[in-house]
């Protein structure tokens, strides 16, 4: 199934990445008629897609795309993890002692989900 979903996109020029059960396909010709053929690539094989995740987007708009935000060419840790960072660092800094370790395990998870996400580390 993966191997038609992935010679779809390629024949139009675009490319399929998965992670999982999370399919995405990007490139310009990223249609909602390309997306109906893999919906249906997909139901051939038994399967159902949920609506709601089975997205298109303008070429230049930002994207939500399993933990990252793209934008063009570029990948973004999103505002959300920003924030859990931020209150991560907030919780170590008004912990009590014996909440501390639990604290810095907590921040430490949070910064390793962005360097994963952004490829830095």
């Amino acid at each position: 199934m993966f191997d038609e979903i992935a010679d779809a996109a390629q024949g139009v020029g675009c490319k399929m990445t998965a992670c999982v059960d999370d399919v995405t396909i990007s490139g310009a010709a990223a249609t909602k008629s390309l997306l109906g053929t893999v919906r249906q690539t997909i139901g051939r094989h038994g399967l159902r897609t949920q609506g709601r995740k089975s997205k298109t987007y303008a070429s230049g708009a930002a994207k939500s795309i399993t933990g990252a935000v793209v934008v063009q060419d570029e990948v973004r840790f999103p505002n959300t993890r920003h924030l859990n960072i931020h209150r991560a660092r907030q919780a170590v800094k008004v912990a009590a002692p014996a909440e501390q370790d639990q604290a810095r395990r907590v921040l430490a998870g949070r910064l390793q989900e962005a360097r994963q996400v952004l490829g830095k580390g």
